[in-house]
């Protein structure tokens, strides 16, 4: 993505939730982003 910003910033995204059930979203696809999140935060990115 071609976006401006003021500090370094990634776009997490998983198009497969878009075919689940909120249920399976919490079990199959929420795990992967916040793992993927973590992996992101520092203190240079916050």
């Amino acid at each position: 993505m071609w976006l401006w910003a003021s500090k370094r910033w990634y776009p997490i995204q998983c198009d497969f939730a878009a075919m689940l059930s909120p249920k399976f979203f919490k079990e199959l696809a929420l795990p992967f982003i916040k793992d993927n999140a973590c992996g992101l935060i520092t203190p240079y990115t916050i």
